[in-house]
């Protein structure tokens, strides 16, 4: 507000709220990574020092970005290519046009990622060390591991625009429901 209404009319008053406590799976880390889906660059801060690091320049503009349960490796989706960042190297380890979309969530062992091309509607399921992938059609706005990853449940749509839960079991493969 200017200067002169600082107070009037409620504007320029701080608005406070209860506490929020968030809790986080994964391991413990002082590092606050950051990224934008209107930037090449992304990059992290120490919470310890307050010193960010240089930006590093991603090959596409991300959609999304997870990372592994480890803190291992950042998971950056694009709809060119999946990027996969070393957490401890800043370096690019993976890059991957098969598997275009939003990533939503990378398995507990950091084995298995969810991919969604909400563009052409396929979910994937893509096993990082080889690079292979299993999909289903539809769109996916949320993915679940089960603690052990055997399991995957992902919420969204079918093809038809009918509300759907996928599951894929590592022995039994896709159902939906």
């Amino acid at each position: 507000s200017p200067i002169g209404q600082i107070g009037y009319l409620g504007n320029g008053i701080p608005v406070v709220s209860n506490s929020l406590d968030v809790t986080s799976t994964g391991r413990v880390s002082t590092l606050l990574w950051m990224a934008s889906t209107q930037s090449q660059y992304f990059s992290n801060i120490d919470l310890t020092t307050g010193v960010p690091t240089s930006p590093i320049k991603l090959p596409y503009i991300p959609n999304s970005m997870v990372a592994d349960q480890a803190g291992n490796n950042l998971y950056f989706g694009s709809y060119r290519e999946l990027m996969i960042y070393s957490a401890s190297t800043n370096g690019l380890s993976k890059e991957d046009t098969s598997v275009p979309g939003v990533v939503l969530a990378v398995s507990p062992d950091s084995t298995t990622a969810v991919i969604n091309d909400q563009l052409r509607k396929v979910i994937y399921l893509y096993t990082v060390s080889s690079g292979a992938s299993t999909s289903v059609g539809g769109i996916a706005t949320k993915a679940v591991f089960s603690p052990d990853g055997k399991n995957v449940y992902i919420v969204g749509e079918d093809n038809s625009g009918n509300g759907t839960l996928y599951v894929h079991n590592a022995n039994s493969g896709w159902s939906t429901y």
